[in-house]
């Protein structure tokens, strides 16, 4: 999976969303869930303007998404490499002992399951 991280999701009176403006890898499943807060960002916007593609409604919904789109984008790719990697000694026990952690702690685990509900 090639993470894609564009420089701009616009350009003059263009917006892209979902897919085309950003990608994570598919074992978390939110590449849709981004896409949707895409969709609900943008759409919010655009129902405060009289300009659809005024160019600081679009660098308004780049600076709004930016943040979001990276930290999933960090976390599935992190996630991936994490798992992937079996070559260092003591990997999978670590890998345990972190998965046992967020399990015993309520706030880690709700705030994981809050970020990953786009909430």
């Amino acid at each position: 999976m090639i993470k894609r991280q564009p420089k701009t999701v616009i350009s003059q009176r263009v917006a892209l969303i979902g897919d085309a403006a950003h990608t994570v890898h598919p074992l978390a499943g939110q590449g849709v869930n981004l896409g949707f807060a895409d969709v609900q960002c943008l759409s919010n916007l655009l129902a405060q303007s009289s300009d659809i593609g005024s160019w600081s409604l679009l660098k308004q919904y780049q600076r709004s998404r930016l943040l979001a789109v990276r930290m999933m984008q960090q976390g599935c790719d992190g996630l991936f490499r994490l798992f992937a990697n079996d070559n260092l000694p003591g990997i999978g026990w670590l890998r345990n002992q972190g998965l046992n952690l967020v399990d015993c702690s309520w706030m880690i685990k709700n705030r994981l399951i809050r970020q990953a509900m786009g909430l």
